[in-house]
């Protein structure tokens, strides 16, 4: 079996690559409901058979063992099976949208908005959109950014590591490019390793800035304990940290994709986007850290409702469990 492993993992990146550098921006091109019905075949290739670009960057299906793992945490095991195969669908529809984005970075999707932007209220003030990898999360960061609200997102530098296959990485860079156009003259995309410092400055200065919050700390020292999934987990502290630094409010967010039912002669397909307004935390309120947890509670109810459009569930296992004593004197503000 070994013998095979190389040749296979070769033939499975050679069909990655031309999958993200031809298959994904013809699909684009094509008419929606067509490329939806390819695109589930892509989804289904990516859990068959560990086409999914994390997976073969480092010689291991994790991401489909670590989803299961995940989605038993929030579901049960039995459920696990049935949702783990939506969630490769969601991810591959995610790829589409941005590939989408590429084609047209002002186009925008159809989407309506429920809820109410806080920056209305103090415009003077930076904002922190706080997303999760969520469903049709980058359908919401080019929303914000056509819509005046933010112009900047918090990117990793993740993907330029050199296992990642080369067409994901002009993927990743043409959407980041993309994105940057969409959040308006001012806009980028910047990774957070090497521009922390102009992202805060910036943010001080009245930006608005979207990061995405469900990455598990790094290490005890970084874990900010939220209520996720029926436990205390440490998440990551550095949006806690840089609205405290900046004096940013932060807002949650999430947007759905909303399929609607083919009518007429033509029987098209259709689908709407639903962008969701959340709770805001104030750095400046006494009870700053209480609000940061009701905005990850927030996040984790959307989430409950469908784990599967959750298409980094993945993580969830890597987020360490909090004690008590270890949760009460978690990041704390400095």
């Amino acid at each position: 079996m070994n013998a095979f492993k190389a040749p296979l993992d070769a033939f499975y990146r050679a069909a990655l690559n031309l999958d993200f550098a031809a298959g994904l921006p013809l699909l684009a091109r094509m008419p929606q409901g067509l490329a939806d019905r390819i695109n589930r075949l892509r989804a289904k290739a990516a859990l068959n058979a560990g086409l999914e670009w994390r997976s073969l960057a480092v010689g291991s299906s994790f991401v489909k063992a670590r989803s299961l793992q995940g989605l038993s945490m929030i579901a049960g095991p039995e459920a696990a099976e049935c949702l783990v195969k939506q969630r490769f669908a969601v991810a591959a529809q995610e790829e589409l949208d941005a590939a989408r984005i590429i084609k047209a970075p002002r186009a925008g999707f159809a989407l309506r908005f429920e809820g109410q932007s806080a920056r209305a209220d103090d415009s003077s003030r930076g904002m922190i959109w706080l997303g999760c990898h969520v469903d049709a999360l980058f359908v919401g960061v080019q929303a914000l950014g056509l819509a005046g609200l933010a112009e900047l997102l918090m990117s990793s530098n993740t993907v330029e590591h050199p296992q990642v296959p080369p067409a994901v990485k002009r993927h990743f860079q043409r959407k980041y490019a993309a994105l940057s156009l969409a959040l308006g003259p001012n806009g980028a995309v910047l990774h957070k390793e090497t521009h922390l410092r102009t992202m805060a400055k910036r943010l001080a200065a009245g930006a608005g800035l979207i990061v995405v919050g469900d990455i598990p700390a790094p290490n005890q020292g970084r874990a900010f304990a939220v209520p996720w999934f029926g436990e205390e987990r440490g998440l990551d502290d550095g949006v806690f940290r840089l609205a405290a630094r900046t004096d940013a409010l932060i807002q949650a967010f999430v947007c759905w994709r909303e399929p609607i039912q083919p009518q007429g002669p033509t029987r098209t397909a259709a689908t709407t986007h639903c962008f969701e307004f959340g709770p805001t935390a104030d750095p400046r309120a006494p009870a700053y850290r209480e609000q940061l947890r009701e905005l990850y509670a927030w996040h984790g109810q959307a989430i409950a409702q469908d784990p599967s459009r959750w298409w980094a569930v993945d993580l969830l296992p890597l987020a360490p469990l909090l004690r008590a004593q270890d949760s009460a004197g978690a990041s704390t503000t400095r």
